[in-house]
């Protein structure tokens, strides 16, 4: 088991003495409507015993059952979203090293290339007044549908440690700070066509999975071996949940337009409006997507 750190403790103390001040004023609240009742309504000793017991009852059930849950609620996280194609941390240009594999001979070759690749990030954002815990996100939809089973997959958080198949899953966000998800990566198909030919003509791994890749794009997320992340060049929207620990989801819709892959261009201003990408929120799963 994972020691906490000196902050985690501490977090988790403030968090603990917090959360008796909610239970002190519900006990004084109670105690105030009965001092005003028995000015009022005189009553027996018995009957002030009564209240007592039902005082000190009421305080422990709210501390036991409901568990601080005011504090945590006035003091909660909230999710946010922010998607803005002129900023770089949107929408990026890097080189991405790639590789396959082959067996022969009991011998294992390696052929990697280098290939200029387009990431569209997400920045989400905690504008509560404590920290994200555990804050995952999810494709789980995609219209209109591909010939290939679609599977629900994580997508992966920028610039975080990878914990998980190649894969940063989950992301510790502190108030009014943000961190960058990826989205979706796009290749320069040209360049990958040819890497993907030579793979195919020499024997090695993966040769299906670029080729196919030079055709569009794919989300960043853990690669399946169906393909499913893998996406033709075409008009989508895509269902993206992000759930944590301590905060209620955001259900968000994204509609890209990537019509051929012709359209991919070096320059970064041109690229840009070529693709095009639109984005909505929401704090309910179902709902009718509509265009910005």
């Amino acid at each position: 088991m994972a020691r906490l750190s000196v902050l985690e403790k501490l977090e988790k103390l403030f968090e603990y003495i917090l959360g008796w001040f909610d239970v002190l004023y519900a006990f004084g609240v109670v105690s105030f409507l009965i001092w005003i009742a028995k000015i009022y309504w005189p009553l027996s000793n018995d009957d002030s015993q009564i209240l007592i017991f039902l005082v000190t009852a009421f305080t422990l059930f709210f501390q036991a059952a409901i568990g601080f849950r005011p504090y945590k609620y006035r003091n909660r996280p909230i999710v946010d979203v922010e998607f803005n194609e002129k900023e770089s941390g949107s929408f990026h240009k890097t080189m991405v090293t790639i590789d396959s594999r082959k067996l022969d001979n009991n011998q294992t070759f390696i052929h990697q290339a280098q290939i200029p690749t387009y990431f569209i990030r997400l920045k989400v954002f905690n504008k509560g007044k404590d920290i994200l815990k555990n804050a995952e996100a999810v494709i789980e939809d995609v219209k209109p549908k591909q010939q290939r089973p679609f599977l629900p997959l994580s997508l992966n958080w920028s610039f975080l440690k990878e914990t998980e198949f190649g894969l940063a899953r989950f992301a510790r966000v502190p108030q009014n700070m943000f961190r960058t998800l990826d989205l979706f990566e796009i290749y320069d198909p040209q360049k990958l066509s040819i890497y993907g030919q030579y793979l195919e003509e020499n024997g090695y791994s993966d040769a299906e999975r670029y080729l196919e890749l030079s055709k569009g794009f794919r989300s960043c997320t853990l690669k399946p071996t169906a393909l499913s992340d893998i996406y033709p060049c075409d008009e989508y929207e895509f269902c993206l949940s992000i759930y944590a620990e301590n905060a209620k989801p955001l259900f968000i819709k994204i509609s890209l337009s990537y019509h051929d892959k012709k359209s991919w261009d070096d320059n970064t201003g041109i690229m840009r409006k070529r693709l095009s990408i639109e984005l909505q929120k929401s704090s309910k799963r179902s709902y009718i997507f509509v265009k910005s």
